[in-house]
């Protein structure tokens, strides 16, 4: 009939608009976004006893929710995620990991970012962030909150109305251990984080 099938070319002609929408374009349309997030997450730093071995929490995925707002070239971002992992020993002239030790370590964080997208790279964008983390760890019963920093450096890449992101993240806290699990005669360092992150999140 010649009213299905006018319903039908305009269904086809939306669906192709929201396929086909140039990113920046789209972006502007659909300023929110949201999605899910992977990062492998590198640790040094932590604690060195008098022998010289170094405690610390094991390289680790963190797995994270994310919303953001494009304001233009900028954007607001706010993530929550967890981290689940152990602790391992390091001779402390060393970054190989001599000791996987039973004791669970996780880490619970929430981190508002603000970035901009400095340039275009064909249709995507490289994008520069920087915010606060807020880190809740948790060992053996006994907790510890910090707060840090983090910089990154993301290349986003649009499918339609989803987006793509890859990054590389460094990050600096306070140690993260309890005070109560601490002896004595320690020596705490500054943990530094290395992330290599992947995101996609939902533009609407």
């Amino acid at each position: 009939m010649p009213g299905r099938s006018v319903t039908g070319l305009i269904l086809v002609a939306l669906l192709y608009d929201w396929a086909a929408t140039p990113p920046r374009l789209s972006a502007q349309a659909r300023p929110w976004s949201a999605g899910v997030e992977a990062a492998w997450n590198g640790f040094s730093g932590g604690v060195t006893n008098q022998a010289g071995s170094r405690i610390l929490p094991s390289n680790r995925f963190a797995f994270s929710a994310i919303g953001a707002r494009e304001l233009g070239r900028w954007q607001l971002r706010l993530e929550a995620g967890v981290a689940g992992g152990h602790l391992v020993g390091r001779d402390s002239a060393s970054t190989v990991e001599l000791d996987r030790l039973d004791t669970g370590m996780s880490r619970y964080r929430i981190e508002p970012l603000v970035g901009r997208e400095v340039a275009g790279l064909g249709s995507g964008s490289l994008l520069v962030s920087l915010g606060p983390t807020l880190d809740w760890w948790r060992l053996e019963g006994n907790t510890r909150f910090t707060i840090g920093g983090e910089i990154r450096v993301a290349v986003q890449a649009p499918l339609g109305r989803v987006l793509l992101e890859n990054y590389l993240g460094l990050g600096i806290a306070p140690q993260p251990f309890p005070t109560v699990e601490l002896a004595p005669d320690v020596t705490t360092h500054t943990l530094s984080t290395l992330a290599l992150g992947l995101s996609l999140r939902w533009r609407f």
